[in-house]
């Protein structure tokens, strides 16, 4: 004979546990007397006839006896918080215990001389300034911001748990991530984690941290990067965390040559471009081109004409030089598609003219507008020759 079976779930935080959670009990008898005080939110009481796996029915059930009571669970005190500490106002009413001092993040208020600040170990914090009150232990580590500050100005995304330096909240993961340096004048040990099983070497006598991107298409995907050499130092604040730390290099390299490269990186800022709108090297030239013109077409008609060179100031930009001199040669693979076949072909023979009378007025007067200052205006100065001749029917 198969013994009924009476199974219990309970509900915690909205959630059922799963089956493999449950609490099962075996009914010898046909009787179970439960005094049940879960934590959860709700329970659910359910029968089957037969074994757990059997998923049989019972044709009838009594339940007698039956008492529900309900504890009381008195708050003792209720605060909530603005993301810098302070506390709301209105509502945070309830309070009936004054021996519990350990407020926002967990720490403990020092009230005794009415200063309404929070103790977080290596220094006191001041909500209502959202700023320590100490200077920060360490704040040789990145001498470039305030060692007042906390969070990096940001307790939403970052945490200071003792006053030492901030943690990263992973969202992924819900971990707290660490960048921290453990000294020493020839090479700098950093850890990344609380654990500091993840390490990392750099030679130098100190270190600099700074916010960077991992992709320029995540607006808000920030991380944080360390370095030998402050990359960061004349970045404009609304850059913070834009850049990848390829692109803080390649920017940091341009301005210690100087030149018209850097000056154009700070020229774009100033308009304020994001990263992938603007143009520091072949990669974004090419791409700007591809995203214009829908294809690659845009980059072998520049190339060939002889106008992408035209676009770009001279020093400092070998590399797209670099990128014209060999595309002419020939086009690379890389650049074809289908769409491109009849622009790539009109690229290697110039002297089949495009249907398109601006591209074919641009043929035509190949290498006409380069070297003749124009620079970067060069397009303007060709589109008023264009239009002068289009009416008559001249192209």
């Amino acid at each position: 004979m198969e013994l009924p079976v009476l199974f219990i779930k309970e509900k915690i935080n909205g959630v059922w546990e799963s089956n493999a959670d449950r609490d099962i009990f075996y009914l010898e008898d046909g009787h179970f007397e439960l005094d049940l005080n879960l934590p959860g939110d709700q329970f659910r009481i359910y029968f089957e006839k037969g074994s757990g796996s059997d998923h049989g029915s019972v044709s009838a059930c009594r339940i007698d006896n039956l008492i529900i009571t309900q504890n009381i669970i008195e708050i003792v005190e209720e605060n909530n918080y603005y993301p810098f500490g302070l506390k709301h106002k209105g509502y945070n009413n309830v309070i009936n215990g004054t021996d519990h001092k350990y407020g926002y993040n967990g720490k403990e208020e020092q009230d005794e001389l009415g200063l309404n600040w929070i103790d977080y170990g290596a220094r006191n914090y001041d909500p209502a300034l959202g700023r320590w009150m100490n200077i920060d232990p360490v704040a040789e580590i990145a001498p470039s911001l305030t060692p007042f500050r906390y969070a990096f100005n940001n307790p939403l995304l970052f945490i200071d748990p003792d006053g030492m330096y901030e943690w990263r909240v992973n969202a992924k993961t819900g971990k707290y991530e660490k960048i921290g340096d453990e000294g020493g004048d020839k090479q700098q040990h950093i850890y990344f984690n609380d654990d500091k099983k993840a390490t990392a070497v750099l030679k130098g006598s100190q270190i600099y941290v700074g916010a960077v991107t991992s992709n320029w298409h995540k607006d808000g995907d920030v991380s944080f990067a360390v370095s030998t050499v402050n990359v960061w130092e004349d970045l404009p604040d609304e850059y913070q965390g834009a850049y990848t730390i390829y692109d803080l290099k390649e920017r940091y390299q341009a301005k210690k040559k100087g030149g018209e490269k850097y000056d154009l990186i700070r020229s774009q800022e100033e308009q304020g471009l994001a990263r992938r709108d603007q143009i520091w090297n072949n990669r974004d030239m090419s791409d700007h081109l591809i995203r214009k013109y829908g294809n690659n077409s845009g980059l072998a008609l520049a190339i060939e004409t002889g106008m992408f060179e035209e676009m770009l100031p001279g020093p400092g930009w070998d590399d797209i030089h670099s990128l014209a001199r060999n595309f002419k040669k020939t086009i690379s693979p890389k650049y074809k598609t289908k769409a491109d076949a009849n622009t790539a072909k009109l690229a290697k023979a110039s002297s089949q003219y495009s249907k398109n009378s601006w591209i074919r007025f641009l043929q035509k007067n190949k290498g006409r507008y380069k070297g003749k200052g124009y620079g970067k205006n060069w397009v303007r100065k060709a589109a008023a020759d264009y239009h002068k001749i289009k009416d008559k029917s001249k192209i």
